[in-house]
């Protein structure tokens, strides 16, 4: 099927996504003949990096800090590993210039990437918006992730923390001890075991299924914890996408997936397709 490049709109870059590719061969022949890509191709850290020499994302700190440590005398000019973070120099620029109100990047960090990727993995800044982490917007979009996905993620992940605090709570502190943080006397009425059993389904795979189903009752111990979580954020919440995942590596983002985004990640997977990407990397990976 040839590629529409109509449904491209959002992905500007397929001639550095091709060079990417051709300069991704070369490091792995190179790796191979030192006998390192044996040791990294279990992992998936091949895609992510195939996703960083594309630029499709611009940085990256899921790989393995001796992974890195193993390839970077043989990575181009333009891949670069500063602490745990692997970046493409072009990329990251681009998005840095492109996000310029969110990253705050300064002139000197512009000719001097090193210097953002130490102040974008330093302690969390605080962010104008107290409902926005400025943390997860820069860290997102740094990343790679769609814009729309991280705006969601970040406007959501405090309410995301908070919902999963409950689950620390009710494992451990016992009924009476609840009852005395939250100020109640011993005999009062208090749904311990119903709300217990309704948190731990937090930890169930289908997140968006539980907090759908049982909206009402979440909404319910919210309220009653005093938690900072609105309905609109619960709403959201539910509507989480977990585990969207492309074969390019590191794309699955707790969050909103827009559909506008959907159609940036499906356009990437084509153009992989097209450009023989995807038969490359199983090959290597002997699959």
């Amino acid at each position: 099927m040839q590629l529409n490049i109509e449904t491209l709109k959002p992905l500007d870059n397929i001639e550095e996504v091709r060079l990417g590719f051709e300069n991704f061969k070369t490091f792995i022949e190179q790796i191979k003949s030192r006998g390192i890509l044996e040791q990294i191709k279990l992992s998936s850290d091949l895609r992510t990096l195939l996703a960083v020499f594309t630029g499709i994302k611009p940085s990256s700190s899921s790989i393995d800090l001796k992974t890195l440590e193993q390839i970077n005398e043989f990575l181009p000019e333009t891949i670069r590993v500063e602490k745990d973070i692997v970046f493409n120099t072009e990329s990251l620029s681009r998005t840095l210039r492109k996000y310029k109100d969110i990253m705050e990047v300064s002139g000197e960090e512009l000719l001097n990437l090193d210097l953002f990727i130490n102040r974008l993995t330093s302690p969390e800044l605080a962010s104008k918006n107290p409902r926005v982490s400025l943390s997860d917007l820069r860290k997102g979009l740094c990343f790679g992730f769609p814009y729309n996905t991280v705006i969601n993620y970040a406007t959501t992940s405090s309410s995301h923390s908070s919902l999963f605090q409950l689950i620390e709570i009710f494992n451990s502190k016992s009924e009476s001890e609840l009852k005395i943080e939250l100020g109640l006397s011993q005999d009062s009425t208090f749904p311990y075991k119903e709300f217990k059993s309704i948190v731990n389904m937090l930890a169930l795979i289908d997140l968006t299924a539980v907090l759908s189903v049982y909206r009402n009752k979440f909404m319910q111990i919210i309220t009653f914890f005093n938690l900072a979580i609105t309905p609109e954020d619960y709403d959201n919440l539910s509507m989480n996408r977990f585990g969207w995942s492309l074969a390019i590596g590191e794309f699955a983002w707790v969050g909103i997936i827009k559909d506008e985004d959907l159609n940036y990640l499906i356009s990437i997977q084509q153009l992989y397709k097209e450009l023989g990407i995807d038969d490359y990397i199983d090959e290597q990976l002997d699959f």
